[in-house]
Formats: C-alpha cells, structure tokens, sequence
C-alpha cells in the first residue's frame, strides 16, 4: 500500500476577535449504572449502559428533540462502542462469543426490523465508526488491527488500510476521510487514507498526516479537518490539528493537558486536566476566533466529550451530561487596529464593537512587544465600545491593544495587527505645540508673540 507523508505547513494566527462560551448545560442520563462512550449526530445521542450489569452491557439513545431516551439494543453479552450518523446506529456486539458490528437503522417503521448484521467474520471486529454511506472499524483477521469498511448502499466489504505487525487503533471517520493512530514508525503518530472508488490499485493512499517527535493519538475528524492529542514536554498533552486538503497544521491548545478531542467544524473540545486528575474538565476552542472556553468545570471527573454542530455530550463521573453552545459574545477591536502611527503621550480613542450577548465590564490592556507582556490600561470599564486612552510614554513600532470581558467569559478583541507607538525627536525644538511637526501652527504661535518679553516685572528688559 503506498504511504505518503504529509509535511505540514505550521499556520501561526493572531486571534483579533474572541467568543465566550455561552453555554447551557442539561443532563442526558443519570441512572444508578455507569454510562460511557457517547457518541451524537444531529438529534441523536447513543451510548454503552452498565444498567443491566458490567458483563451485559447495552446502547441507549436520547433523543435531543423530544428529550426522550430509549434502548436501541439490550441483546444477550456485551454491546460497546457505539456511532451515529443520522438515522444509522452501530456498535460492537458479542453476543455470538465474539466481536462482530452490528447495525440499527431508526428510519424503519416497526422496532423489530431495525436492527442487522454489518459484519460477522470469524474473528474480532472492533471499534465500529459511521458516516453516511460508509461503516468502518478494526478488524483483527490478519492477527493486528487491520481497517475494513462496508459500503451501505452497494452492500460491500473493503479493505482500508493494513499492517503486517501493528495494529490500527481509534478509526475515525466522516465524509470520505478516514483517520487512526498506529506506531509503525516505533512510535504512535496518526494517519489518514481518502476513501475512493472504484479502489486504485495497491490500495487506498496512507497519508502520515503531521510528522513529529511526540506520540499522537485519538484523532477525530470533520470535513477536511483533522485534530489529536499529542505528549508534550511539561508531562501533559497538547491538542493539534492539520487541514487534510491544505496541509496546514495548526495548534489548539498547548502548555498544559487536554486529551481526547472532538471536532465539528470550526469548533474543537477536549477533556482538561488543569485542576488535576480527579476532577476533569471540558474546555474547548472556536477555530474561526481562537477563543478558548470552560463549558463544564465541576468537582467531578468529566471525560471523552463529542460534539455535533452547537451540541457537546460528555461523560460526567458515571452519567452523560450534555451542553449546547449557545449564540456567543464577539468582540473586536476597530481602532488602533493596526497601521496607525500614534505619539506616545498623546490621547487617542480606542474603539472597539460588542456582537452578540452584551457585556457589563471589560478590561483594555496594551502591548509594546507585538503580545509578548500586556499591560494593563483600565481593568474595568463599561462596556460602551469607545475608551478615552493616555498614550504612554513608549517607543516602539509593534504595539497591540486588548479588549477582555472581565466576566470569565473568555471573550477577547485585540487588534488585527500592530501600529507603532513612538517619542518626538527631542531634536525638533521648533515644535512648539508638542504635536511632533513644525507646520504653520508653531509660526503663529511665533508670530504671536513676537517682540514680546517674557520678564513680567520689567516688559522692557528684553530691549535695553
């Protein structure tokens, strides 16, 4: 099978304008059994149920709609890893002694003929994912992990991708991207393959999507979107990313421990560990804005978030609690917002516009080393969208300004790009009026008060 490598092309973006997360949080299921492993697309969540105990487990589903939940199988042994894609459920089933997929299509009228067998070979299938048409997963066969796929509509089996000696884990997929992680290199990096047909010969085309030095895992997929976990060096985990079809990498988040991401479009979400292991978070970002957000902290071990569109799933200790991302707070800065050139010590407007949910209070910070140390102007002030700012005494051609909800909202404007900042010559002692120029404005100001004396006891001092 050939294998490309993919060297991406890092894209560092400015964040000019930043969201807050304005979101509302709603429990799916809180039963007295664990809940695990959601997975949603649309009006459908599904997931594996301990209800009927720990070595019987089933797949629920809720529907977002009419908040009502029901169960999709609670066949004899174990059903584990459920997806959705629209009407189509599938999951992971050992019912027959060992693992095959199977299948539930909710567009079929009576219950009793909703549910099928995807694939049944003699040894294991696992970790099923769905996108439309295509059903794939793990298939143990060859002895590794080897990715296999069925094609729904023409009714085919087909290989994806194989190795000799490592196993392909966490497939993934949506569209006609398929993404795993497998250490063929020696160590765990993620790869991708573009499905199409008729099949080329040797096979689908194995792309080494974002080569590097830490081990990458867990991929999901949108569009042409890619995004992982990967080792960092403070002990952590950094979420990455790369445009399938550009090959523009991109980093998330970094610096701290985000693992197990999702991605829906623009937006990505991840399981943080910033207050420690046995309390996780969820955070996510907006790509389009660059904002970082909480949507759950709570004392509790939240994990393995998904999301779909405006909704997030995640498990909340043993539960399944959920969130929709409502419309948010942008802000962005309209002036200086870059190319000015302003003197230091002068007063300018800064101005900025509020979309969205209003603000109270925001805080305008400046920076003289293009965001490396911000400084802060005034810490709180109402949020009217224009500010009368001192310019201080700086000189420098890389300056930035900030404006931040000071509500924890994470919503950030910063200008678009630098305006330079700077001193007058102390050379220019003709200028006058302290506007850094000698125009006619300081020769009337000469011409006014020419042949004056400036000794006020004695005017004629000057003349004697």
């Amino acid at each position: 099978m050939k294998q490309v490598t993919v060297f991406c092309v890092v894209v560092v973006m400015w964040m000019v304008s930043g969201a807050s997360a304005n979101v509302e949080v709603f429990e799916i299921c809180t039963g007295s059994a664990k809940q695990q492993n959601p997975s949603l697309d649309g009006r459908y969540t599904v997931w594996q149920d301990d209800r009927s105990g720990a070595t019987n487990q089933d797949i629920y589903a809720y529907d977002l709609q009419t908040e009502h939940e029901f169960a999709v199988c609670t066949a004899p042994g174990r059903q584990r890893y459920p997806s959705i894609s629209g009407d189509l459920i599938v999951w992971q089933d050992d019912r027959n002694g060992k693992w095959d997929i199977y299948g539930y299509d909710l567009s079929v009228e009576q219950p009793q003929d909703r549910e099928f067998v995807i694939s049944e070979h003699p040894h294991n299938q696992e970790y099923p994912a769905v996108s439309g048409r295509f059903v794939i997963w793990g298939d143990r066969r060859n002895g590794t992990l080897d990715l296999y796929g069925y094609d729904l509509m023409d009714q085919v089996e087909f290989e994806i991708a194989s190795h000799p000696t490592v196993s392909l884990m966490q497939p993934d997929i949506d569209g006609d991207w398929v993404v795993w992680y497998d250490d063929r290199s020696g160590l765990y990096q993620v790869y991708a393959c573009r499905l199409e047909f008729p099949i080329p010969d040797g096979g689908f085309e194995v792309l080494h999507v974002s080569p590097s030095d830490n081990a990458q895992g867990f991929p999901s997929v949108s569009g042409d979107r890619v995004v992982w976990h990967q080792q960092n060096s403070v002990g952590g985990y950094d979420i990455a990313g790369c445009n399938l079809q550009t090959g523009e990498s991109f980093t998330v988040f970094e610096g701290g421990d985000g693992r197990y991401p999702s991605v829906s479009g623009t937006t990505v979400v991840w399981e943080d560990y910033r207050n420690g292991k046995d309390r996780t978070d969820i955070f996510g970002r907006d790509l389009a804005s660059g904002g970082v957000f909480e949507i759950s902290a709570t004392v509790a071990k939240q994990a393995r978030p998904v999301i779909d569109g405006q909704t997030i799933i995640w498990q909340h200790n043993e539960d399944l609690w959920a969130a929709y991302l409502l419309e948010p707070t942008v802000l962005t800065v309209i002036w200086p917002d870059g190319g000015q050139m302003l003197l230091a010590g002068s007063e300018q407007d800064i101005l900025w516009q509020t979309e969205g949910p209003a603000l109270e209070q925001v805080k305008l910070e400046f920076s003289a080393d293009d965001g490396t140390n911000w400084h802060v102007i005034e810490p709180n002030v109402p949020d009217t969208g224009a500010y009368v700012w001192q310019i201080p005494e700086v000189d420098s051609p890389v300056c930035r300004v900030r404006v931040g909800d000071v509500g924890g909202s994470g919503a950030i404007g910063v200008s678009a790009s630098v305006f330079t900042v700077f001193q007058c010559d102390p050379a220019l002692t003709a200028d006058l009026n302290g506007d850094c120029r000698v125009d006619i404005a300081d020769f009337a100001m000469f011409a006014e008060q020419w042949t004056q004396c400036g000794n006020r006891y004695d005017p004629d001092w000057c003349w004697q």
